[in-house]
Parts: C-alpha cells; structure tokens; sequence
C-alpha cells in the first residue's frame, strides 16, 4: 500500500454483491460493499464496509472488482447525509478507495 496519511483507512475483505457503478455530478463512481469477519468475545462477527471509487480508479478496477473478489482497500473517510421522508437527516460514512489491490 501507499505510505499511510493521518485519516487513512485500510480494509480487506470479500465483494458482497456486484458493484453499482453510477454518474454523480458528472464524475464516475462505482460503489461497493466488502465483508470480513472478526473473532469476538462472542464468537465470529461479520461487519460490512460501503466503499466509493471515483474517476480513473473505476476505469482500473471495474472489470476486477466483482462480488465473491477478495480485495484490500486503502483510502479515506468520505462523510455524507440523506434526508429521510420523513425529514430527519441520516449521517454515514464510506471508505473512497485511493488504492485497491487484488488477490491473484
């Protein structure tokens, strides 16, 4: 991976799903979720993790990244809000991917 910046992220897991890739704001995004699982106090956990690539990086990985794909991810915190219909706003987070690595 890339030298590590202060609000840097690093996550491996496998590809949930088949990733979306969408134009926002005239920019390419390919959206994708990645799962691990982790030894608990109370047995194994799964957590899953919303991921973004944006740009150049889309064109890099779109034909690699596939559900069932075991990937690391290096990259940054990315905040954003949705308003409910019901009004209240909804706070999340997604690691943008500046770097992905595959197991070949």
């Amino acid at each position: 991976f890339p030298s590590h910046d202060n609000d840097s992220v690093e996550l491996e897991g496998t590809v949930v799903y088949t990733p979306e890739v969408v134009e926002t704001n005239g920019r390419r995004a390919m959206n994708f979720l990645i799962e691990n699982h982790r030894i608990t106090k109370g047995g194994e956990t799964r957590f899953r993790y919303n991921c973004v690539a944006w740009g150049t990086m889309v064109d890099k990985v779109q034909d690699k990244l596939k559900e069932g794909v075991f990937v690391r991810v290096n990259g940054h915190l990315q905040d954003n809000v949705l308003e409910l219909p019901d009004g209240r706003l909804f706070h999340y987070s997604k690691t943008c991917a500046d770097y992905i690595e595959f197991d070949e």
